[in-house]
């Protein structure tokens, strides 16, 4: 249906006699913020209610809702959507603001359309396997060296400098340089919103938020026996 059907089916569904120029102008308004709020789109049968009705949609879009920061590889390989439907589905997704995208490292990364895009780049960061598992370490064993550390994750310790060095652009971490080796911090004040948008279980970061504070306590009775 064109606008201008829409228009002519409001007007005579509302019984409104033509030339009545207030109700015809209200009833334009509203169609018009219709458009504006994206619940009804130009150029397409779909409606806001009825986009998600599609359940091969409405599983890309829990898919996305659940894992912020997805690429469209990822959704098609763990959803089994072949590539030409996924892009389709998520146009539409993305046509109704459900769903927005962003370039980042050559990657078409998708979000749920409420999350604050300056959010991107910390959570595509945070996402990624290997940068988490050594912020977790940090997390889980405050003040930990690089040696260590590298250890723990089995990742060699240039590799791991490297993305530390990424993880303190953001303030994810804080470095101490120590005599032998820095030592490394994780700065929760910062980490705790995006591990929240990353549903993170509340376990978990309750884990990391006492791991911190018997470290805390533990630095203030060092500094005493001094």
């Amino acid at each position: 249906m064109s606008i201008e059907e829409l228009y002519n089916v409001s007007i005579k569904t509302l019984k409104i006699f033509k030339n009545e120029i207030e109700s015809e102008k209200k009833i334009n308004e509203a169609i018009y913020q219709l458009i504006a709020k994206k619940i009804i789109i130009r150029g397409t049968k779909l409606t806001k209610d009825s986009v998600l009705q599609n359940i091969k949609r409405k599983n890309i879009y829990r898919y996305i809702s659940k894992n912020p920061g997805s690429h469209q590889r990822e959704i098609r390989e763990n959803l089994n959507i072949n590539p030409q439907l996924a892009i389709w589905h998520l146009k539409m997704l993305e046509k109704f603001d459900f769903i927005r995208k962003n370039r980042i490292k050559n990657k078409i990364i998708y979000f749920n359309s409420y999350i604050d895009p300056i959010l991107d780049e910390k959570i595509v960061l945070i996402r990624d396997s290997k940068n988490f598992k050594i912020l977790e370490n940090i997390l889980l064993e405050p003040g930990i060296f690089l040696n260590e550390l590298a250890k723990k994750v089995k990742i060699n310790s240039e590799k791991v400098e490297e993305i530390i060095s990424n993880l303190a652009k953001f303030e994810f971490v804080l470095i101490e340089n120590d005599r032998k080796s820095p030592k490394y911090f994780g700065n929760l004040k910062f980490i705790i919103p995006i591990l929240k948008i990353l549903k993170i279980p509340k376990l978990k970061i309750d884990i990391y938020i006492e791991s911190e504070r018997i470290s805390s306590r533990k630095n203030k009775i060092e500094s005493f026996k001094i």
